[in-house]
């Protein structure tokens, strides 16, 4: 099976009254990866994730945790690069 590697970079934003961080994805994933949640490996700011992408009002977004973030020394308004590969299993 192959992976497509897609890299962006996308500020982190919180993801709203229940909490919790993302990063919008500025493709289609599902043109890229098969799927509109795809589980992907993700690498924020240099700091390997995996998760599975969320769909919300019909844009796509990549969830990050609380250590995620601390590890990357990443907050909300910070830019953050993000590579993404399609994972499957």
């Amino acid at each position: 099976m192959s992976a497509e590697t897609r890299t962006f970079h996308a500020v982190v934003a919180e993801a709203g009254p229940g909490g919790g961080h993302w990063v919008e994805i500025p493709f289609d994933v599902r043109a890229a990866f098969g799927e509109a949640r795809a589980p992907v490996a993700a690498t924020v700011a240099g700091v390997p994730y995996r998760s599975r992408v969320a769909v919300y009002g019909g844009r796509t977004y990549l969830g990050l945790r609380k250590d995620l973030l601390a590890v990357a020394g990443k907050v909300v308004g910070d830019d953050g690069e993000a590579k993404r590969a399609e994972t499957r299993g």
